[in-house]
């Protein structure tokens, strides 16, 4: 658990696709789909840069669902949810917010996932990534 400014820690990020992920320990759709995150995050290492939000909660019950759900990404601590409101989310927990590599929020997504599936294509679609192992910019279909 870090304390940093979200904005701050995006414009570090430039240069990098990032998805940030607002959560909350106390939230049940959080916990559901913090596994695709672990997972994905590992997966998609050097191409897309992820972050965690912890909105709204108690950072001591944070600390203590990360520990019980590891992931190899740092989560920023917003206690009163300002920063989430900040970058577009806040109003409903979880919310997952896509950045292309220039800075530019791609989306906005309101609700938890409910397949790893749904997470990697929304990663690739923000992003314009093809697969985990292979990031670069899709190409376009040649017009007939």
């Amino acid at each position: 658990m870090i304390d940093e400014n979200v904005t701050a820690r995006l414009a570090k990020l430039k240069g990098v696709p990032v998805v940030v992920n607002m959560w909350a320990s106390w939230c049940p759709n959080c916990r559901a789909e913090f596994g695709y995150f672990q997972s994905l995050s590992k997966a998609y290492d050097g191409k897309v840069a992820f972050l965690g939000l912890d909105s709204n909660d108690n950072r001591g019950d944070a600390q203590s669902f990360l520990k019980q759900f590891p992931i190899p990404y740092p989560s920023i601590s917003d206690p009163g949810a300002v920063q989430a409101q900040s970058v577009g989310a806040g109003l409903g927990w979880p919310t997952t917010i896509f950045y292309d590599a220039k800075g530019k929020r791609r989306f906005v997504r309101q609700g938890g996932y409910t397949s790893q599936g749904s997470l990697d294509s929304d990663i690739r679609a923000a992003v314009t990534v093809v697969s985990p192992g292979c990031a670069r910019p899709a190409r376009r279909a040649a017009r007939r």
